[in-house]
């Protein structure tokens, strides 16, 4: 495996995640609502939120779920930062580990990253992961469920129905499919 490969792949991953954890802080001050709104809302007795309270509790769950990953490989690691620099600094601490390990903190570092876009509208992200049973690129996110759906009509469940991911399983499909490229490629 060439680790020059992956390790480049891993840094534009965090690159990604904190540049999507970096817009949402920006989006958590954004006003809710278009400007020219006409629909008439009863008077409030309170100010609204000045900021997202949504975003802001997932920013905080993202954060903490980091730093306890890292804090269970390194309980020693300098104090993490309260920015987007959270994910260099996750990877500068378990840099030690060995590769499946490694490859969980990569899988961590995706999902957040999708989870970062979702919650900003971009479903794209989803569509740029193949199907982890088909590998064709058929995927669409249902917002309700919480989950990526297969289009791909041949593509089903053995129970009928059609193939379902959570981000997790796309997270770990996405490192695995990224190693096995890597490995491919080294040979």
């Amino acid at each position: 495996m060439e680790r020059g490969a992956i390790m480049g792949q891993h840094e534009d991953t965090i690159t990604t995640a904190a540049a999507r954890l970096r817009q949402l802080g920006a989006d958590i001050t954004a006003l809710r609502g278009p400007a020219g709104d006409t629909n008439r809302t009863p008077t409030r007795v309170h100010a609204p939120a000045p900021l997202d309270l949504g975003i802001l509790d997932h920013m905080v769950a993202a954060r903490d779920e980091v730093i306890d990953h890292t804090r269970a490989h390194q309980p020693d690691a300098a104090p993490a930062p309260a920015d987007e620099n959270i994910y260099a600094w996750m990877d500068a601490n378990t840099a030690h580990l060995d590769d499946a390990k490694r490859r969980a903190g990569h899988a961590l570092v995706v999902r957040q990253s999708m989870e970062h876009a979702l919650l900003a509208g971009d479903e794209t992200v989803i569509r740029r992961e193949p199907c982890p049973r088909c590998a064709c690129w058929g995927l669409s996110w249902q917002t309700g469920p919480r989950h990526a759906v297969c289009l791909n009509r041949r593509c089903s469940t053995p129970g009928g129905g059609p193939s379902t991911w959570t981000l997790a399983q796309l997270a770990h499909h996405h490192t695995t499919r990224l190693e096995t490229i890597n490995v491919q490629s080294a040979t």
